[in-house]
């Protein structure tokens, strides 16, 4: 059962706020964003009216916490609010920093640190820090980060706040690829006792297919001062041949990397691919999963058969009841 919960910020007393809470309460992710919205109304009552901005809303799914935020805006006439999870401060404060090859990890711990939130799961990259950064927020400069691992070895990094801790860490999708990841193929639904996998009553999906993102041919260079070095080229010529030529250039300094190198062959297998994408609607489920979730679906009527990652996703509550509804956007695990 769903439940939620207002933490007055004045008085530091929880309120039950489940009942007075109307059909239609939304959270929803996206995996570009680093964290998690919940748009809730209450109604008029006698007993309990005044949420207010800087309140703390918890929501939670069977006694288990899945979502707990901030009150940052209030429709006071409708009473329609709207909450953000912790994450959302990483956007808010901008500081000066200068890390001097400090590999990305490291720079993300002292992120973390310096706005006081507690580590979680910190993997470790091969990705080096040597920049200067004044007036920057701390989450323009974690999404910088992260940007540059993903050109500089091809992996995807999430940062999330999840139970009281902050994440940084490899995206499911590349564990998964490395063959350290099981793609669930069952979702959990519960109606009247009954225990059923939400993934066999879907609404009809819609996929789409796109190349707007492909790139066809690679060329990579290494910097030394204002010099150019190309170190690796790869091209698809197939694809060339057939949708024209969309090249990438990608460049790095000695010291962006503590080891390894940069591989054109590589970044053109996730480059040079036709992007397959699904909007899913599951209508009963009673299980939470986060985006960046991976789902091996198989749907023999509509021509889907694979691996999909979850791009974001929004869940829609009806009060005390055990299932409610989620609308996912997925792409195809290549």
């Amino acid at each position: 059962m769903i439940k939620i919960y207002c933490i007055k910020n004045s008085s530091n007393r929880t309120i039950d706020i489940s009942n007075i809470t109307k059909d239609g309460a939304k959270l929803q992710k996206a995996i570009n964003e680093f964290a998690w919205v919940l748009e809730f109304n209450i109604t008029r009552n006698e007993i309990f009216y005044n949420v207010e901005i800087g309140d703390i809303i918890i929501l939670k799914l069977d006694d288990k916490e899945i979502f707990s935020g901030v009150v940052i805006t209030g429709d006071i006439t409708n009473l329609k609010y709207k909450a953000i999870d912790y994450a959302w401060y990483f956007a808010k404060n901008e500081e000066i920093y200068q890390f001097e090859d400090v590999e990305a990890s490291i720079v993300v711990t002292k992120l973390i640190e310096t706005f006081g939130g507690k580590l979680g799961n910190i993997e470790k990259t091969n990705t080096m820090v040597d920049k200067f950064y004044f007036g920057k927020t701390l989450g323009s400069i974690i999404k910088e980060i992260i940007d540059n691992i993903k050109k500089l070895e091809n992996q995807d990094f999430r940062f999330y706040y999840k139970e009281t801790k902050f994440h940084f860490e490899r995206s499911k999708k590349n564990k998964y690829l490395r063959n350290q990841y099981t793609p669930l193929e069952s979702l959990k639904a519960v109606l009247n006792d009954y225990e059923y996998n939400a993934l066999n009553y879907i609404e009809e999906p819609k996929k789409t297919h796109s190349i707007e993102e492909m790139h066809n041919a690679i060329k990579v260079y290494k910097t030394s001062g204002k010099e150019y070095i190309q170190v690796s080229g790869a091209r698809d010529k197939e694809k060339i041949n057939k949708y024209g030529l969309m090249q990438k250039l990608v460049e790095f300094k000695d010291n962006d990397l503590n080891k390894g190198t940069i591989s054109a062959d590589n970044i053109l297998l996730q480059e040079s691919k036709i992007k397959e994408t699904l909007n899913l609607e599951i209508p009963t489920l009673s299980e939470f999963i986060c985006d960046g979730e991976l789902l091996k679906l198989n749907y023999v009527n509509y021509e889907i058969n694979g691996v999909y990652e979850v791009k974001s996703i929004t869940y829609i509550f009806s009060n005390h009841k055990t299932i409610f509804k989620a609308s996912l956007e997925l792409e195809r695990v290549e």
